[in-house]
């Protein structure tokens, strides 16, 4: 029962043990649940078993006991549980980073100053017509802002991408650099991006404030260049 689970994990701590085996005659489920967690959760050192015992005998032959492992330490389950912290993790410091760039934005640009942190490596905003957002990126090697178009329907996407593809140079003008204009015609979705810096730097906090200014300046210009032009697209 949980009097037990809790015994077992207080003899383990003042022992100073490694390995803790619970032997029982009844497993419940959540207990077998527990046990796998715990597992998953704690470091290689540490592993938790979870035993059944039962009484069997052959014929007429004495009883026995026999044991049956039910939960044990796992490779698997241990690489789960890291891939689970470092989830965790990364996701903690995206909805910092996007915080903290929220607020550098205030005083600069009302783009994104309300927006609420996310735990994804992106956040978006309309950029004034439904099917069309500004982002902020990060991707495997990049920090980006893009203009992304999915208006849910390929050849609205499309349209609306030459339309704009076609005042390309006034737009890269206005915008103050070149810009990586994706099609993407293997997908349904099109993209306008401009990359700002490598994305190595997302793992520098000393480096946060320039690069979030960085961000912002970039997207003060993107916004600038594309949003009263894509007000007047006709699709």
């Amino acid at each position: 029962d949980h009097d037990h689970l809790g015994k077992l994990l207080t003899y383990l701590v003042n022992l100073d043990a490694k390995t803790a085996i619970w032997v029982t005659p009844q497993v419940r489920p959540e207990h077998e649940r527990v046990v796998n967690w715990l597992n998953e959760s704690t470091g290689e050192d540490y592993g938790f078993y979870l035993v059944q015992i039962e009484a069997v005998r052959i014929a007429d032959s004495p009883y026995a006991p026999l044991f049956t492992v039910l939960a044990a330490p796992d490779e698997q389950l241990r690489e789960i549980g890291e891939a689970k912290v470092e989830l965790a993790g990364r996701e903690k410091m995206y909805r910092e980073f996007w915080s903290a760039l929220s607020a550098r934005s205030r005083g600069k640009t009302r783009l994104f100053v309300d927006t609420a942190p996310s735990t994804e490596n992106w956040i978006s905003i309309s950029a004034g017509k439904s099917g069309f957002t500004f982002a902020y990126n990060f991707t495997r090697q990049e920090a980006q802002v893009e203009l992304y178009i999915d208006t849910g329907d390929d050849s609205r996407n499309k349209a609306a991408f030459d339309a704009l593809y076609s005042e390309r140079e006034a737009i890269e003008a206005e915008f103050g650099a070149p810009l990586d204009w994706q099609r993407l015609n293997h997908r349904r979705a099109c993209r306008i991006r401009y990359v700002v810096s490598d994305r190595s730097r997302l793992n520098s906090r000393d480096q946060w404030p320039d690069l979030q200014d960085e961000l912002i300046e970039a997207m003060i210009r993107l916004d600038r260049a594309f949003r009263s032009r894509v007000a007047k697209l006709r699709v």
